[in-house]
């Protein structure tokens, strides 16, 4: 080994080691805000969970404004690369088949990471900055697309022909809210929404009954 190889080798360990703890600080806090509120939420009790000083969130972040946006960018960047990992399936696909996979997908999606939606919670009950920073950035990208889906799903008849806002959150919410109430569900029924037996069972179950029935639902 040169001696350059030998002086480049630890600095990147250490930011390989600088990534490795920022990410676990935004899953940590991820799914402190979500569970939460911006406001209840504490860089004390992330840092604790985390298993890091909270020195490093300063380092790493700022302040809490700054984490609560980075942690939201995570999440909004983990579904954008989900759905680009499955954009060569909906090519040449009619507008049924290429609305049952997204939606299938979606569903999926929230059910892995249940945070998202109960973020979307804490955030939507009320205005306020962060509020038009995430519509501005995150939800309202998300709700083009959407919207635009399930008017071409309306369009070819294969929806109820009703006003895309209540269709697109008859369907955000038919995807989300039983992961988001996992352990009410747990407890009334006796079945955890989160196991991945449980994900696919109501991705299915949505996408069945949007479109009256189970043909071509896995393609």
């Amino acid at each position: 080994m040169s001696k350059k190889d030998q002086k480049s080798s630890p600095r990147q360990l250490v930011v390989n080691d600088n990534n490795q703890t920022k990410e676990k600080i935004l899953t940590t806090a991820l799914i402190t805000f979500a569970d939460y509120g911006f406001d209840g939420a504490k860089t004390r009790d992330i840092a604790d969970k985390a298993g890091v000083n909270q020195g490093l969130i300063t380092y790493h972040f700022k302040n809490k404004e700054n984490l609560w946006r980075e942690a939201v960018g995570y999440i909004f960047q983990l579904l954008q690369d989900s759905y680009d990992e499955i954009s060569h399936l909906l090519k040449d696909l009619d507008s049924e088949a290429s609305a049952r996979i997204s939606i299938r997908h979606y569903v999926r999606f929230v059910g892995h990471h249940p945070e998202l939606m109960r973020l979307m919670i804490q955030e939507g009950a009320r205005d306020s900055d962060r509020l038009a920073w995430l519509t501005e950035n995150y939800l309202g990208p998300l709700f083009e697309r959407q919207r635009n889906m399930l008017e071409q799903a309306v369009s070819d008849r294969l929806l109820p022909n009703v006003p895309t806002v209540h269709l697109c959150y008859i369907v955000i919410g038919a995807a989300s809210s039983i992961f988001s109430v996992s352990a009410e569900v747990e407890k009334l029924t006796g079945l955890n929404p989160l196991t991945e037996d449980a994900i696919n069972a109501h991705a299915d179950a949505v996408v069945d009954m949007l479109f009256r029935g189970p043909e071509n639902k896995r393609m």
